[in-house]
């Protein structure tokens, strides 16, 4: 099995002492990191720290939309900080004890197209990469925070101590990229420190149930990215999938739109591995329909449905499909 360590959910005697903004945490993150390998070590293999840490922290710490619904650049920037800190302590703590396990972390991504050619409009798509991309990725492989294109990552120098950065810097053995969608980015001088914004996607482009561009290129143009850092010797896409509003008939659920999906994503990762990137997985988001932090029950991303009155399993054509396409 690949093993999340942690999927947002902090303990709540760790949020009152201040949770990410308690520079404690570091070391708490750590043992417990320790702890799992101790236990767990001989049948797990794989590890995946953090699960898209620019998600919890920017909407926890960043605009307070998420619990513990802390807000502003300052509370974002320390909470980041302390969070790749104790990243690369527990992968420490992790190695220390079994020196047969692989040890990764996983981002999210998202693939982005300026608006035109303009200067304007192309440095507001290095910030856009920076702030979604980069900004947990280059600190890991010694590149430390995009403070040029994102100058109000200052904010955390007044909080890195001497040895931070390299302890934050760590030779992972992969990296885990969470991919779904692009954004079309124009320059913004009136956005608060990012000065770019987002368009709605056009009238014509497929969308999904969230909202989201269905771009199957994205995900190329994201893997020959990250495939450039040398520091990172693998690649795993750890969710990939689309949300549609599945209706039963005749008791089956035919989402020909998420077999699509993922037959043209899958299609580009191939071809990402065809021109020599080194890509070791992909796990489709999600096996089940399940809870999402934002939409609850509603939307629904699984190969199978369930039933959550009644705990029922239903294999969606999706589903059926990619158990052959595994076969072949």
């Amino acid at each position: 099995p690949y093993v999340t360590l942690f999927h947002w959910d902090l303990p709540l005697a760790l949020e009152r002492k201040g949770g990410w903004l308690n520079r404690e945490i570091v070391d708490h993150f750590a043992g417990y990191a320790r702890l799992m390998v101790e236990e767990l070590g001989d049948r797990v293999k794989h590890w995946i720290i953090l699960n898209e840490p620019f998600v919890f922290l920017l909407l926890g710490y960043g605009i307070g939309y998420f619990p513990p619904q802390k807000r502003g650049p300052a509370k974002f920037a320390r909470a980041s900080h302390l969070t790749m800190v104790a990243q690369g302590k527990a992968a420490r703590a992790m190695a220390a004890v079994r020196s047969d396990i692989q040890i990764g972390t996983t981002v999210s991504t998202l693939a982005g197209e300026a608006a035109s050619n303009a200067p304007r409009h192309l440095a507001a798509l290095r910030r856009h990469d920076a702030f979604f991309n980069r900004l947990y990725v280059d600190p890991i492989v010694g590149r430390g925070y995009p403070t040029e294109e994102l100058p109000f990552l200052r904010k955390m120098e007044s909080i890195i101590h001497p040895d931070d950065m390299d302890m934050v810097q760590y030779p992972f053995d992969f990296l885990g990229i969470n991919h779904y969608s692009r954004k079309t980015v124009r320059s913004a001088w009136w956005m608060p420190y990012l000065k770019f914004w987002e368009h709605k996607p056009l009238k014509d482009v497929e969308i999904t149930s969230m909202g989201w561009e269905v771009h199957p290129a994205g995900i190329y143009q994201i893997l020959k990215k990250f495939a450039e850092y040398p520091e990172i010797p693998a690649l795993y896409i750890t969710e990939n999938g689309a949300a549609y509003n599945d209706k039963f008939e005749d008791g089956q659920i035919h989402d020909e739109r998420r077999r699509k999906y993922i037959n043209e994503y899958l299609a580009q990762c191939l071809k990402a591995v065809q021109e020599g990137v080194n890509l070791k997985g992909y796990f489709v988001w999600s096996l089940l329909d399940n809870l999402e932090w934002k939409e609850g029950y509603d939307k629904t991303f699984g190969i199978v449905h369930v039933d959550f009155s009644t705990q029922k399993r239903t294999i969606k054509d999706s589903g059926l499909w990619y158990r052959d396409f595994l076969m072949t």
